[in-house]
């Protein structure tokens, strides 16, 4: 069995994937802190937990009572309502929850453990999940895979097995450039999420209410662009490394401005 998982490339490619991405969130903290030493804390991790986790419970909520709709007004509404609900909740934290941890190096811990508890709850999984489907399919366990795909509710009774030939197909694909990809989109994700926070943060320091909808309205803008340009993967990647850059550029000339916020 072991001489089968280890000549499958793309079990080998998922291994590291899994590994390198599960392990960005605990490299950008750590460095954080080792920059920063006493004037940051681990404490605004959670609280980034928690806004991510809060937020994903409202949305999925949002989702259940909106139902299904066309495919162009569901991805806007689902725009809209990330954004709205993302900063939202990053701004009751912010302002009412964090009140001894209210620094401009804490905003950024609060981004890498909002940004990170989102990779390890979506793109890990997603991941962990697909690799145990290709090694169950490597030793001829298509039963199981199949049980698997119609109990856990993945996909219909008549669509399993079709969704297991796509599965297995991906996964025998998948290589190390496909998985340098999905960290660098993750690296990006982080860099968002900080760049956001430290939007939010500025804005209750300085008393600036236009920073809320601003941050609000950048997200609903990030967000349409990731779901409903039709693009190749590099096309959008290049599209998002330049959001990105612009959204640091600023986000980092208002972290120079900013002091303790009371």
């Amino acid at each position: 069995m072991w001489n089968t998982l280890l000549q499958n490339t793309g079990i080998i490619s998922l291994i590291i994937t899994i590994a390198a991405i599960g392990l960005l969130p605990i490299i950008c903290a750590l460095l954080w802190k080792g920059h920063c030493k006493e004037n940051v804390s681990f404490r605004p991790l959670l609280f980034g937990v928690a806004g991510f986790l809060l937020y994903a419970l409202i949305l999925k909520l949002g989702n259940h009572i909106l139902g299904s709709t066309g495919i162009i007004r569901s991805t806007i509404v689902y725009s809209i309502m990330t954004g709205v609900v993302e900063e939202l909740i990053r701004y009751v934290i912010i302002r009412y929850t964090m009140k001894k941890d209210k620094t401009k190096e804490n905003m950024v811990m609060y981004g890498i453990g909002h940004g990170g508890i989102e990779i390890w709850s979506t793109t890990l999984l997603s991941l962990a999940s697909l690799l145990i489907i290709i090694i169950m399919g490597t030793r001829g366990m298509e039963s199981d895979i199949l049980y698997f795909l119609i109990t856990a509710g993945v996909t219909p009774t008549p669509f399993a097995e079709p969704m297991m030939k796509f599965i297995l197909a991906a996964g025998t694909s998948f290589n190390i450039g496909i998985g340098m990809l999905y960290v660098f989109e993750k690296l990006i994700g982080m860099f968002f999420q900080i760049d956001f926070t430290i939007l939010i943060a500025y804005g209750i320091m300085k008393h600036k209410k236009k920073y809320l909808p601003l941050a609000i309205l950048v997200h609903v803008i990030v967000n349409m662009m990731h779901t409903m340009l039709i693009m190749s993967s590099w096309a959008w990647y290049l599209l998002l490394s330049i959001c990105v850059v612009i959204l640091t550029v600023w986000a980092r000339r208002l972290y120079k401005q900013m002091v303790v916020i009371e």
